[in-house]
């Protein structure tokens, strides 16, 4: 009969028909109290997301003799619920013996949540056997945590003792906690040891924080092993950056042409402004032009910016200021700012579009840059070159 009424409640659960099965598995609970069918009537509403029904049934669970195998599925509901001290209580009556992986996985659970006090707690515990995998565990939390010394207490022995797998690690979690300065530093002293792949890493953190002289050097320390395309544009970028004078320029102009004859398109946009300006090589507007177009065909919205410009000015095509507004328009809608307060600034004068006062507040606004009445001058590229400024405008 028992075996019956468990067949009819899986079917029933099988058929979505949850009420019934509840029903079902009641009234086989009313009969047993076994231990089994609490939990399985606990877990239906758990997934249901019914957590007070969920923790009624699993606590009926603890009171029978096997009541400790109910711990997880308290602790699980108490996590949903977002009560996490409750949850992090049972998870320890159920992982109380288990293996420092077990652990680690507890504390993972936390750690996502960025409920760092009980990751810590969790990571702790499982410190004994986990090895170093929880010893990073535990270092990481306490960055995340804004304990930065006792995260550092940790990683400092590491360093000293541990692979180079474990190195990467910890300048990893140094830069995703913003100790951009201790990653560079990991990174250097691993590429300084002979390690290609640190010094690319160290070469990419400088050139995403805008230390273009030190990316540079590591860049150049890759070609020596692995001369990508891709690294041909960052050194072009670096160069493009470092405001030496024209020789600067000169080095900017030579590899991102390199690269893009390699089928990288990155420098194509800035590459343009060199053709453009005469920036370390002589004015060329026609092919300013086509690396324009190229790098507006890769969805460069600086580039789309820039035509607008050229639309706008008659610069190597015919002046069309309804086409310069086509261009500012579809660069404004892919937020960029220039091409925003350069739309503004036609709304206001009405030129290429009727003029519209408030749509012209709205994209200056939206632009985020200054913008003067007596002085409503589109930017100018040119300008920010001869300033040795920020030339992306």
């Amino acid at each position: 009969m028992e075996d019956k009424l468990f067949k009819e409640a899986k079917n029933e659960l099988d058929s979505g028909n949850l009420e019934k099965a509840v029903q079902i598995y009641s009234n086989i609970y009313k009969k047993y109290e076994n231990n089994y069918i609490a939990i399985k009537i606990g877990e239906i509403y758990f997934f249901e997301k019914m957590y007070n029904e969920a923790l009624k049934w699993f606590k009926k669970a603890e009171q029978t003799e096997e009541g400790i195998n109910t711990f997880y599925y308290l602790g699980k509901t108490y996590f949903a619920k977002e009560q996490y001290k409750k949850a992090s209580e049972y998870f320890s009556f159920f992982y109380m013996n288990k293996s420092a992986f077990d652990k680690m996985k507890v504390g993972d659970l936390f750690f996502n949540k960025k409920i760092y006090d009980e990751a810590e707690y969790w990571y702790q515990e499982a410190k004994n056997g986990g090895g170093t995998e929880a010893l990073l565990k535990l270092c990481n939390t306490y960055f995340n945590n804004n304990q930065y010394n006792l995260g550092a207490a940790i990683c400092e022995p590491l360093l000293k003792k541990c692979g180079n797998d474990v190195k990467y690690k910890i300048a990893d979690m140094y830069f995703e906690t913003a100790k951009f300065d201790e990653a560079i530093a990991v990174y250097k002293k691993m590429s300084d040891e002979g390690i290609i792949e640190a010094t690319r890493k160290h070469a990419d953190i400088c050139y995403k924080l805008e230390k273009y002289d030190f990316a540079l050097g590591s860049y150049r320390k890759c070609m020596e092993n692995n001369d990508t395309a891709e690294i041909k544009a960052r050194l072009g970028d670096c160069y493009y950056h470092i405001y030496g004078g024209d020789n600067t320029f000169e080095n900017c102009v030579y590899w991102y042409e390199y690269a893009y004859k390699e089928g990288n398109f990155e420098g194509l946009y800035k590459l343009g402004l060199c053709y453009q300006y005469g920036k370390g090589i002589d004015i060329d507007i026609e092919k300013a032009i086509k690396y324009y177009e190229i790098a507006i065909e890769k969805g460069d919205t600086d580039a789309i910016c820039k035509m607008g410009n050229c639309y706008k000015k008659g610069i190597g095509v015919e002046k069309d200021d309804t086409k310069a507004v086509d261009f500012y328009k579809i660069s404004a809608e892919k937020n960029n700012s220039r091409a925003q307060f350069n739309l503004g600034l036609c709304y206001m004068r009405g030129e290429g579009v009727e003029k519209n006062i408030e749509t012209a507040k709205y994209y200056l606004e939206l632009s985020k840059m200054e913008y003067n009445d007596e002085n409503d001058t589109m930017y100018d590229e040119k300008a920010e070159f001869e300033d040795f400024g920020s030339i992306a405008l």
